[in-house]
Formats: C-alpha cells, structure tokens, sequence
C-alpha cells in the first residue's frame, strides 16, 4: 500500500480473489493492493461533506460521471438521496457492489465504468452473482478495514474469464468508484466460483 515515495496513504484497498473448483476446494488465491480510486470517489466524499441537516449546500456541489459517461450535477438534491451510496448489491444486481469484466485495458483515474460488463446469469459467457457482504469495521492498531465481498459462480457449459474488477455504488444514480485489471485474467471452469473481496482501508 505504499506509494512511489515509500509513504503509507491515509485511505487504501486491497483486493483478494479466491477461486473455488466445481467441488468446492481452492485452487487459486490473489492477494493484490488495489491503487486504482477513480475521480468518483473523491467527489463522493467531497458530497458526503457538502451534506449536513438533511440536505446540502446548493451553493457548492460534487459532479459525478455516471456509467454513460455524462456529467451529473448533485446540486439541489436532498441528502440521503445522493448523500448515501450503498453498495449492497442483492443476487444478480449489478448497479452497485463487485462486479466483473473482459477489458484488459489499464485503469485510468477518469475512468467511469467497468470496460466490459459480464453479465448475470447462466447464458454462454456469464457469470451467476451472489449477493454482496458488508462486513463490519475491523480495527488493528491504528488501521480500520471495511471488506466487501460477493461470490460469482460459472453456471454455463463453458469456461469464463475475467480480467477486470469494479466497485460500483448507488445513490440518486449508480457511480464506479474503484477499477482494477486483474493480470493474468482468471478462468473459472464450469461449475467453478471466485470469492471476490474488496478491502477499503483507512490508515490513522
């Protein structure tokens, strides 16, 4: 988690992808550090501080990029609204929590959605999604962790690789905040699931 300088940033994540075979055992685990925060996610703080009463300060608001690439303003919209994201995406939703892709290329920070979306379901070339778990805080010394995890399963007749993953999060309207490529892309045969875990990170 350390940046080109050698400093530990106050806020991080890592990611760890755990691969099931089709009768449940691990035959593959990656634990990376995930630097890839795009823009949505600061002008999701800098809404959530804009935030107070209620309702927000119309004076001064956060611009969002939504999954289609256009600007949206948060101005004049009543906290919660906007103001709380969640990320507790049920079975199958796909407009907030982990989520999968196909596209390789590198991350940028402007980047606004996943580069190619692997569908829910059970159609050649899909992946069937749990729903997403919230755990709680946890508090080590000075660092608190927040995990959010979600299983995908290959329910098809053929093999599916990802190489990409994402956290989206929705309020008033679904924004990405974090992006990842996952290099070498996983396969998940058939009938094999990845337990995919985000790890927001807060160092004091």
């Amino acid at each position: 988690m350390d940046d080109a300088k050698g400093v530990t940033p106050n806020i991080g994540a890592a990611y760890e992808i755990t691969v099931f075979d089709k009768d449940g055992k691990v035959r593959q685990v990656i634990n990376e550090d995930a630097k890839c925060y795009v823009m949505n996610f600061s002008r999701m703080i800098r809404h959530w501080f804009l935030c107070s009463g209620g309702s927000q300060n119309t004076s001064i608001y956060a611009n969002f990029k939504n999954l289609s690439g256009s600007i949206v303003s948060s101005a004049g919209v009543a906290y919660p609204t906007v103001g709380s994201f969640k990320l507790d995406g049920l079975a199958g939703i796909l407009t907030k929590g982990i989520i999968v892709g196909t596209d390789g290329t590198a991350v940028t920070a402007d980047d606004y959605k996943i580069g190619s979306l692997i569908n829910n379901g059970t159609d050649a070339g899909r992946l069937s999604y749990d729903a997403n778990v919230i755990a709680a805080f946890t508090e080590s010394g000075s660092t608190m962790t927040m995990p959010v995890s979600r299983l995908v399963s290959n329910g098809t007749s053929n093999p599916v690789v990802f190489s990409e993953i994402a956290l989206y999060a929705l309020g008033q309207i679904t924004i990405m905040v974090l992006r990842d490529v996952i290099s070498p892309s996983v396969t998940l045969g058939v009938g094999e699931s990845a337990l995919i875990v985000y790890k927001l990170i807060i160092n004091g």
